[in-house]
């Protein structure tokens, strides 16, 4: 359903299968889904997501802030994990990690990500989620690190 009403009925450059990049953005027709995105606009691949730096913890210091839209009902799901936090959402598996390297899955140090209550990020940054979505955002446990968000099949 979602794909037939983003434009995607399954010809040349509107290929509809979960693998397929028919915007050539870099993030699959799953990912697109997922995360909110329009599959047949490349340029709106980077406002998917929201990266910023902010006290958050009260310690003085700011952490590094995350915010990405998910669909309904998969924000609250989120819990803290070290180095990942993950949920399922309407046949989407999220997983949020993070690293002190940008090798998120291959090794380096890990830092914890914390899913916060509400989102961190306000309307002025991101506007309104899409329709079906709503914002989650997660820090983590100091200034630098690298986020590494992937979006799969739920199995």
């Amino acid at each position: 359903t979602w794909a037939v009403s983003n434009g995607l009925d399954g010809s040349p450059g509107k290929e509809s299968g979960e693998a397929n990049d028919p915007d050539t953005g870099g993030l699959n027709n799953l990912g697109e889904f997922g995360l909110g995105g329009d599959p047949l606009n490349q340029n709106d691949d980077g406002s998917l997501l929201h990266v910023t730096s902010r006290e958050v913890t009260g310690g003085g210091d700011p952490e590094g802030v995350l915010t990405i839209a998910v669909r309904n009902g998969a924000a609250a799901k989120f819990s803290a994990g070290d180095p990942a936090t993950s949920t399922e959402e309407d046949g989407i598996l999220y997983t949020v990690a993070a690293n002190t390297t940008p090798e998120v899955a291959g090794g380096g140090a890990g830092v914890t990500v914390t899913p916060f209550a509400t989102p961190a990020a306000i309307a002025t940054e991101l506007g309104t989620p899409p329709a079906g979505y709503e914002y989650a955002s997660f820090y983590i446990n100091g200034p630098e690190g690298y986020f590494q968000v992937t979006v799969d099949e739920a199995p």
